[in-house]
């Protein structure tokens, strides 16, 4: 798990098949029709969304992320 949050040599915010967020919060992996699964490991949260052609995971995502974040405060 360790090393696919390690960035490629040709693409600093892609490691093993992972999108990793530049400021190494979260990593994500995305998949046709906005299906997602995102990783806050320092939340120990993990998100994961089915959509259909022309869904908004991203809004929804953002969403739960704001909701958790406010919850652990």
């Amino acid at each position: 798990i360790d090393e696919s949050r390690v960035p490629a040599p040709t693409n600093p915010v892609y490691g093993l098949q992972w999108w990793l967020n530049p400021d190494g919060s979260s990593f994500s992996a995305e998949g046709l029709f906005g299906q997602r699964i995102v990783v806050v490991p320092d939340a120990d949260l993990v998100i994961a969304i089915n959509t259909t052609p022309g869904g908004d995971s991203f809004t929804l995502t953002a969403a739960i992320r704001a909701a958790f974040a406010g919850a652990s405060q």
